[in-house]
């Protein structure tokens, strides 16, 4: 069952699509999240111009093992 989560801006994006600039939260949400959760879990990120949406995907109790 994905979980999806949209954040909205109160400025408007200069441009739509992905950003060529990947910062602290966007590699936090790309590869530690999904780390985290487990086996089979992954994270995508739509970068709109209402905001961010993101779509976290996992099964319930998969651990990553640590």
């Amino acid at each position: 069952m994905p979980l999806s989560s949209t954040q909205t801006r109160t400025l408007p994006l200069r441009c739509s699509g992905a950003s060529t600039q990947r910062g602290f939260g966007t590699r936090l949400l790309e590869q530690a999240l999904p780390y985290d959760l487990g086996a089979g879990a992954a994270v995508k990120l739509h970068f709109e111009l209402a905001g961010l949406r993101a779509t976290v995907r996992f099964l319930p109790g998969v651990t990553s093992g640590r």
